[in-house]
């Protein structure tokens, strides 16, 4: 199974760009009783990890893929 963590379209590259912080979506997840703490703990690693490793890398965001259910972000350096 594939790790994911859910990010609405509009804050992708603000989130690759690492201005914006997932932790009041996980945060809601958790309240709302969405997912479990270790769900959220997972996602918030994940989420972590890709930041880090765009903004070491020094990635930007090429072109967004986008439908309703998910996003693909295609990155070059």
């Amino acid at each position: 199974m594939k790790a994911r963590f859910p990010i609405k379209s509009e804050n992708v590259d603000a989130f690759l760009r690492g201005e914006y912080d997932m932790e009041v979506d996980f945060k809601a997840m958790l309240a709302k009783g969405k997912k479990t703490q270790a769900e959220v703990d997972s996602m918030r690693q994940l989420a972590r990890e890709v930041q880090e490793s765009v903004q070491e890398r020094k990635l930007e965001a090429g072109k967004c893929v986008c439908d309703e259910r998910r996003v693909k972000v295609l990155m070059r350096g």
